[in-house]
């Protein structure tokens, strides 16, 4: 089971309560005996198979409500068989962190949740341990505390969905599990992660509707990798149209409606994300055949 060793701590200035629950020799199971939340395990995906070793966490968790990145924002995080992992055989690590944005699970549109948290690995040494950072949708940042012991697990409770996106820096250490609150959407908002001021921007597809090419225009503040998904009403990856590092400017991004193996695409709603170190974009897209 998991046990409380730090009473709650209340940080006036933003009203988050941080909790610290520590390990015992019990099973992993224990985990969900104290937070009946989502709960990402690494180990394996949402329809049951299993996590590969490599860079195989991203979007898979989206109809969850949640996309892991690398600390530059755009690509997959690594996972990786690990002794000390809770939750046998998986935990992951970034370069050097882990970004874990929230997403509308319907729609892949930027989210918000109130209640957020992270467990490290079984084995822990002084001076280890995961700087937790929580963001608010204009990349404000709104609380963080540091997870240091065996196994611990670090949340954050807002009264309210506030957080958009959670920033895990490991130092020496992995991260085991992910536990979170199912986000609700943002409405009409800036990007998570960036002020809106020198942002990167993602306009509307056109034509929309369309029948079946459309072209994505999106124009980067300065030099950086963008990421260009197409998603389907489930959030689910259909295609990737940009996977790379670009000059600052205006770029253009075809989709030819197929999915990543050539099938072509019902007719239907669709979703279009840049993902840039700016932060996420997501824009509505409608196909009629």
């Amino acid at each position: 089971m998991w046990w409380l060793v730090f009473a709650t701590v209340t940080l006036a200035s933003t009203g988050v309560a941080v909790q610290v629950v520590a390990r015992d020799e019990a099973p992993v199971s224990g985990f969900g005996e104290v937070a009946t939340r989502e709960i990402v395990d690494f180990d394996t995906y949402p329809d049951g198979s299993p996590v590969p070793e490599g860079y195989t966490v991203h979007d898979q968790w989206s109809s969850l409500g949640v996309v892991f990145t690398m600390g530059d924002s755009s690509r997959a995080v690594y996972a990786v068989p690990h002794m000390c992992s809770l939750s046998s055989p998986n935990h992951v690590g970034g370069d050097p962190a882990v970004l874990a944005w929230f997403v509308d699970p319907l729609t892949g549109a930027p989210a918000v949740t109130d209640f957020v948290g992270t467990a490290q690995d079984n084995c822990w040494g002084p001076g280890e341990g995961i700087l937790m950072q929580a963001f608010d949708i204009h990349g404000e940042l709104l609380a963080e505390a540091w997870n240091e012991g065996s196994g611990n697990l670090v949340t954050f409770s807002f009264p309210e969905p506030v957080v958009a996106m959670i920033r895990m820096r490991e130092v020496l250490q992995g991260i085991d599990n992910f536990t979170f609150n199912i986000p609700v959407p943002a409405g009409t908002v800036d990007a998570p992660g960036v002020p809106v001021a020198g942002g990167a921007a993602l306009r509307q597809n056109y034509p929309n509707p369309f029948n079946p090419r459309t072209t994505v225009s999106f124009t980067l503040p300065a030099a950086g990798h963008a990421l260009v998904t197409i998603h389907d009403a489930k959030g689910r990856l259909v295609a990737r149209l940009v996977d790379q590092p670009l000059p600052a400017g205006a770029h253009t991004a075809d989709w030819d409606g197929q999915d990543a193996f050539g099938v072509p695409m019902p007719s239907g709603t669709y979703f279009c994300r840049l993902t840039t170190p700016w932060g996420v974009e997501t824009r509505k897209m409608s196909m009629l055949r």
